[in-house]
């Protein structure tokens, strides 16, 4: 996201490695702007997330905050 416009709506995934997509998914999109979709992807434990890049950038931060406060442990990849 670092090449387009803070205004220009894409669509990324986000890999979690403490946490479960399913269970930050809702916290992440309280923070979202207008154009929000989350996805929560249990299987990989990815987060897919489209808004405007401006948001998404902002985002990164507290996602990566949320994943290292979580106690739970999320599955290894592909184990479900």
């Amino acid at each position: 996201i670092r090449s387009w416009g803070g205004n220009d709506i894409v669509t990324v995934t986000f890999r979690l490695k403490k946490a479960r997509a399913t269970d930050v998914a809702a916290d992440v999109e309280k923070q979202m702007g207008a154009f929000k979709k989350v996805v929560p992807m249990e299987r990989s434990n990815l987060l897919l997330l489209q808004d405007r890049v401006a948001t998404l950038r902002r985002l990164r931060k507290t996602i990566a905050r949320l994943d290292e406060a979580s106690r739970g442990a999320a599955p290894p990849a592909g184990t479900i």
